[in-house]
């Protein structure tokens, strides 16, 4: 089995024989996978790189990247240049998952839906050295298990808003008149984990207030990033000139450490 797929047996809760079925090579299909609760598609590359989409218990919806140079040793997050919906290359934070080759979205309903559309996701990384990795993957024509997973998840096949919010972690136009200043989930505490983040999605009123915030994406999951995170939200508010170029909708990513 190669690297990646052995990193998506590990991360996907899946045993190896399960992974490797679902990104057997020479297939370029999304493959469907359920067990334990956890389902999920993924198309594994001769090249070595392996893409997964998953929806967990909870209707937590998470898009990883697996086969990439390996991310800093310290690093919580990592930039990486991606294709967007509209075709483009464009900056967008990863979370680096605990094998340094495999990285989560942080807007991953946007992503697996960039994989819907195709033909191609390339990936621009830079490596340890300084130099960059150039990652050029066709996507499958065919994408009814990719489909399945978003619809598992309760997420959109299409969203028109994709081609107008900007990926969380981007150089966005957000400016805020009071920060979410969330508190440090006490489960996370208690289990020593040190760093965490949440992307909120949320409809923004003329008076810079948010509504309708749900969590698009959180990490570690399951340690209460996405509860404290939509605590917060209740209290921020975004300036009203920066609410007028948000079109009714934001999205933003709240970074959390254990001082």
């Amino acid at each position: 089995m190669k690297p990646a797929l052995a990193a998506l047996a590990l991360l996907l809760a899946v045993s190896p024989a399960a992974a490797q079925e679902a990104g057997a090579e020479g297939q370029n299909a999304w493959t469907w996978v359920e067990r334990d609760g956890v389902v999920m598609a993924s198309v594994a590359y001769a090249s070595g790189p392996a893409l997964a989409v998953r929806c967990l218990p909870g209707n937590a919806f998470q898009v990883l990247l697996a086969g990439l140079p390996a991310a800093e040793p310290d690093a919580f997050t990592r930039t990486l240049e991606v294709t967007q919906p509209n075709g483009e290359l464009a900056e967008s934070s990863w979370v680096v998952a605990q094998d340094r080759s495999v990285a989560f979205a942080l807007s991953p309903s946007r992503t697996a839906r960039s994989f819907r559309s195709g033909p191609r996701f390339t990936v621009r990384a830079p490596t340890t050295a300084g130099r960059h990795t150039r990652l050029e993957l066709d996507l499958p024509s065919e994408t009814a298990a990719l489909d399945r997973v978003l619809q598992a998840c309760n997420r959109p096949l299409e969203d028109e808003a994709d081609l107008e919010v900007l990926p969380a972690g981007s150089a966005g136009t957000i400016d805020w008149a009071q920060r979410p200043r969330p508190n440090y989930p006490r489960a996370a505490e208690a289990a020593r984990v040190t760093e965490g983040a949440t992307v909120l999605d949320c409809g923004v009123l003329v008076t810079g207030r948010l509504e309708g915030c749900r969590i698009e994406a959180e990490f570690p999951y399951g340690m209460g990033f996405g509860g404290e995170a939509l605590q917060a939200s209740w209290t921020a508010r975004l300036t009203t000139d920066s609410a007028q170029n948000t079109k009714g909708r934001a999205r933003f990513t709240i970074r959390f450490r254990l001082q």
